[in-house]
């Protein structure tokens, strides 16, 4: 279904050393056909060299994060399991086999 993914970085003014903390926000919201959800995750760090390496795996960390909490909220709103299935359809035949018949 729909979704929508927010991608956030903030950092302090850097340093007279070159360092600054940075943060990255990652969320997503999404409509599945079991239910919507909505997740969200961030990572922070100092970083004082080699900004553009050290802010990706910033990132890959915060969406680690993130995918791991969407597995799991995908889990939770997921279908039910076979045997649940099952026993919910032969629940419905033995009520409508009990059941007295119009006349």
């Amino acid at each position: 279904g729909d979704g929508r993914l927010t991608i956030g970085v903030t950092s302090d003014k850097f340093s007279k050393e070159g360092e600054a903390n940075f943060t990255i926000s990652v969320s997503v919201s999404a409509q599945t056909p079991y239910g919507s959800f909505d997740e969200s995750a961030s990572r922070s760090r100092k970083i004082s060299s080699t900004y553009d390496r050290r802010l990706v795996d910033l990132f890959e960390d915060a969406m680690y994060e993130l995918s791991r909490d969407i597995r799991n909220a995908l889990a939770r709103l997921g279908p039910p399991p076979k045997e649940e299935s099952r026993r919910k359809a032969l629940d419905r035949v033995y009520d409508g086999a009990s059941r007295k018949p119009e006349i």
